[in-house]
């Protein structure tokens, strides 16, 4: 399968903004569970618990660090990507602008004709060309 151009600069583009937009879900994530923790923490601390109420706790505890760590983990796989990204702010709007001029150049393209400038009894030939294309 063949890629235009516009094609392959959108693509890029689209991994580009979705590093940006994962790695900043990620991050409000591990932020949110280590508000969360500490939420259960101090209810352990202060509320006074039957076994019910602390198994549950534990079991909130332990659901809140494995969501955490799940979080954590894509962040750092992303890290390096969003480097890149992140030493190159402009680099979405670049591919966005590439982009447009590979749309550009594709049409302009597209309506190219030809028309010979020395062998003009060729011109019928190629006017049938260019009505097909």
């Amino acid at each position: 399968m063949q890629v235009t151009a516009s094609e392959a600069a959108q693509q890029l583009r689209d991994v580009l903004k979705n590093i940006k937009t994962e790695y900043a879900r990620c991050d409000n994530d591990v932020k949110y569970y280590d508000q969360e923790l500490a939420d259960i923490i101090h209810a352990l601390e202060f509320i006074e618990l039957d076994d019910e109420m602390a198994c549950a706790l534990s079991q909130q505890l332990r659901e809140n660090r494995i969501r955490r760590r799940k979080a954590k983990n894509e962040k750092e796989r992303l890290q390096p990507l969003y480097e890149v990204s992140g030493g190159h702010p402009h680099l979405i709007y670049e591919f966005e602008r590439a982009k447009w001029r590979a749309e550009r150049i594709e049409c302009i393209q597209k309506r190219r004709i030809y028309t010979p400038r020395i062998r003009t009894d060729m011109q019928q030939a190629f006017d049938r060309v260019n009505r097909r294309s």
